[in-house]
């Protein structure tokens, strides 16, 4: 795996390599995505309604449905597998979101940090009321 300046991550795809394997399994999921799009078309064909066999149109549904849910079932597995591979945090470069949320963050701290030392002068300003009120005799 290498990383351009630009952000890229570029995988080798050999196949005897870590990250070969995964693409490879990455790629066999996309196609049976394209297979969940061509059985749910069928399915649908299938609801059509028909002046004849309708128990066979209704069978024909049942079957493609069920072929349907396994196929999402696999893709889902096999994504579910690989998806620690894309969900770690990238920065964009051109992007202002870090910046931002670094700058909510500290005005967040800074508010904590005011409402802190606020509490803590009252608290002073009224000690030393009573301490003022209060001498105590020295000898």
């Amino acid at each position: 795996m290498s990383v351009e300046l630009d952000g890229t991550v570029h995988f080798s795809v050999a196949p005897g390599t870590r990250h070969g394997a995964v693409l490879q399994a990455l790629e066999a999921a996309e196609k049976k995505l394209v297979s969940i799009l061509r059985t749910a078309a069928t399915a649908v064909n299938h609801l059509v309604p028909q002046r004849t066999g309708e128990d066979s149109s209704s069978i024909a549904f049942s079957t493609s449905s069920t072929e349907f849910l396994q196929l999402i079932k696999e893709v889902h597995g096999e994504l579910a597998d690989q998806i620690h591979l894309v969900s770690d945090y990238r920065a964009y470069g051109r992007s202002a979101y870090s910046a931002e949320k670094d700058m909510e963050i500290t005005l967040e701290k800074v508010r904590l940090i005011s409402e802190q030392l606020k509490s803590l002068s009252s608290y002073l300003d009224e000690n030393l009321m009573i301490e003022e009120s209060h001498p105590t005799n020295s000898v």
